[in-house]
């Protein structure tokens, strides 16, 4: 593993650190967006990526002006750091296959956060070694990647090469180190809370068109308060103390937040999809 952090490290010197994705759906395709952007004169990373599509394929080559195959076993050779991004019920019959070609000096980066880590571990074997990332969902929609918070898994033993892939993802956004043991849940806050946050708004959007507002003035409205709350976050403000500055007691702001309390549609939402991770994490 010591050549990977020299690679690294030494980009000059040894030449571009050699990327394949291994499995360029929606999510790999972000990723090598992501990663293009970062590196446009090509001098620190080199890329390529697998699909068994042959029409996905041509895409991928249109788009990026890079080689691609539908050999999974010829990206596994060629890459020093291999990105799963298969569907997850394609990764460890994928994986077992070319446990043979997994060497001493390749790693491995799993996205599949509905796959068990363990088995994961024994699909590749014992030759080389695996590091967790849950990249953030919202590498998927174009013009918004910038947002996105990747969390790399940190784990005894591992630390070498987490630190390389840290390096790897902080060119395409945020990157948080989490415990390994506690990846169900920050897979939740991770992958699922754009989309939990794009809902809300969006059910309260459609609320106050139902009472007869304009959508552009309700857009513009949330839109301002969005970035209030967001502000908020960012400072680390206290939000309750926010909520309580803004509510008038036995007034409409405190009754539309106790029905959501009673409902606990939030706390049911969150719930609900860290279940269906642990569940398809247990299988």
């Amino acid at each position: 593993m010591e050549s990977l952090k020299a690679i690294a490290m030494e980009v000059g010197e040894n030449g571009p650190l050699r990327l394949g994705v291994l499995g360029c759906g929606n999510l790999g395709e972000g990723l090598i967006r992501g990663w293009l952007k970062s590196d446009p004169d090509r001098t620190a990373l080199q890329l390529s990526a697998s699909h068994r599509r042959a029409e996905r394929i041509k895409h991928l080559q249109s788009t990026f002006r890079l080689s691609f195959t539908s050999a999974n076993a010829d990206l596994a050779h060629w890459s020093d750091v291999i990105v799963i991004c298969l569907r997850p019920p394609d990764v460890l019959p994928v994986l077992s296959g070319l446990r043979n070609l997994f060497t001493s000096t390749k790693l491995i980066v799993s996205t599949a956060a509905g796959v068990n880590p363990a088995a994961i571990r024994t699909a590749v074997g014992d030759n080389c070694k695996v590091v967790h990332v849950l990249p953030s969902s919202l590498l998927v929609v174009p013009g918004y990647e910038r947002f996105g918070t990747h969390l790399v898994a940190r784990e005894a033993g591992r630390e070498e090469e987490a630190e390389l892939v840290h390096s790897l993802f902080s060119r395409l956004g945020q990157v948080v180190l989490v415990p390994i043991d506690r990846i169900p849940e920050f897979a939740v806050l991770c992958s699922c809370t754009p989309a939990f946050l794009a809902a809300m708004w969006l059910e309260m959007m459609r609320a106050l068109e139902n009472v007869g507002l304009p959508s552009e003035t309700i857009r513009q409205v949330l839109a301002q308060h969005v970035r209030a709350v967001a502000t908020a976050l960012e400072r680390g403000d206290d939000l309750d103390g926010l909520i309580s500055r803004i509510t008038t007691r036995d007034g409409i702001t405190e009754a539309g937040i106790h029905h959501l309390e009673q409902k606990r549609a939030i706390e049911g939402m969150v719930i609900a999809a860290f279940e269906k991770y642990a569940g398809a994490a247990q299988q």
